[in-house]
């Protein structure tokens, strides 16, 4: 097998919001897309993370939605498929543009020959890709960004598919109050997340219950609190690290992080200063504060629940004859307890068959 790298689009720099569609040009199989983008941040605090530039990124066939994440979901899921930093630096600087990755992964790991896009089993096959950095920080200016395609070549076998993730429902739930969603029944499931990231807002105080239910109760697949699953995950996924870095002026603007659960900032300051400290909040909320007038710092942030997405796994993650059969089932139920008014998103990732 020979593989490469294919540029599907060149870095171009924009000075207004809006959208690119792209087409699809590569016709080999399509291991993974990794988009590396900056966004310029001018005066102010920063309001989210530098991912949530992109609103929604959406891979169509025609009328066919393939894919449909925002950036933060992207950014999360890709440090729970490696728990490792996806070359990512979030600051708290002004005046400056702040660069970083986000990866799309079709398949297991990179280079899966079973599980990756292949292009020629569609017809109109685009990247819709959403910009808004604004979202990032109000007096940001402007972002660039490229999209590299890895692709393989001379496969013994074509994939017999890739891991198609989508959010399917996003809602602001209310304290003790039942959300029920009717849950697609066409292809394997591999993992199903729960989103739930809001500026300092803990993860459980979005929701605390999940009850994954067949057939009016008949099985029950999953029915957990929010702190026990979140458990899970630290077990199954481990911790997330992130870097983080910037300038400071007494606490005056906070880094905002991937890690939204029992996040830890590891500061090494600069040399000429001392007494730099981090109150950490929820929501991956970091406010680091120093004794004098303006230190810099950078450092690694550890924690759990990247960008507030708690996953639930169905069966083995390598083993594809381990995942979850719905199309067994004749009804299938999400059930999410809410626990206060905040935005919650549902993420679900199947195999699409070809």
């Amino acid at each position: 097998m020979q593989t490469r790298q294919a540029y599907l689009w060149r870095d171009k720099s924009y000075s207004a919001v809006g959208t690119e569609t792209l087409d699809v040009r590569v016709r080999d199989p399509i291991s993974r897309l990794v988009i590396v983008f900056g966004v310029t941040v001018t005066t102010g605090a920063r309001l989210a993370p530098i991912s949530a530039l992109f609103p929604k990124v959406a891979l169509v066939d025609g009328s066919d939605v393939l894919m449909s994440l925002s950036g933060t979901q992207i950014a999360g899921i890709a440090h729970l498929d490696k728990i490792h930093n996806p070359a990512m630096f979030n600051s708290n600087n002004i005046n400056t543009t702040d660069y970083g990755n986000l990866v799309i992964n079709f398949g297991r790991n990179k280079w899966d020959k079973t599980l990756a896009l292949d292009p020629t089993k569609f017809s109109n096959l685009q990247i819709q890709i959403s910009y808004d950095w604004k979202a990032v920080q109000a007096a940001a200016s402007g972002c660039d960004f490229a999209i590299i395609a890895d692709v393989m070549e001379g496969l013994s076998g074509a994939p017999t598919g890739f891991l198609m993730k989508k959010e399917i429902k996003s809602w602001t739930a209310a304290s003790g109050t039942h959300e029920y969603t009717s849950l697609p029944r066409d292809y394997k499931y591999r993992r199903l997340f729960l989103q739930a990231r809001t500026i300092q807002v803990g993860v459980g105080a979005h929701w605390s219950n999940a009850k994954l239910s067949e057939d009016n109760d008949k099985r029950i697949p999953f029915d957990v609190i929010v702190d026990d699953q979140i458990a899970e995950n630290a077990i199954d996924y481990g911790i997330i690290s992130e870097f983080g870095g910037g300038n400071l002026t007494n606490g005056s603007y906070p880094l905002i992080v991937a890690p939204t659960y029992a996040p830890a900032f590891i500061l090494c300051e600069h040399a000429d200063y001392t007494g730099i400290a981090s109150n950490k909040q929820d929501g991956g909320y970091m406010l680091p504060k120093t004794n004098g007038g303006a230190d810099m710092y950078s450092g690694i942030c550890q924690g759990l629940c990247p960008h507030g997405l708690v996953a639930f796994d169905f069966g083995d993650r390598d083993n594809p004859d381990d995942w979850y059969d719905p199309t067994k089932v004749g009804d299938l139920q999400l059930d999410v307890t809410g626990a206060g008014s905040h935005a919650i998103q549902l993420v679900l990732e199947q195999v699409r068959t070809y």
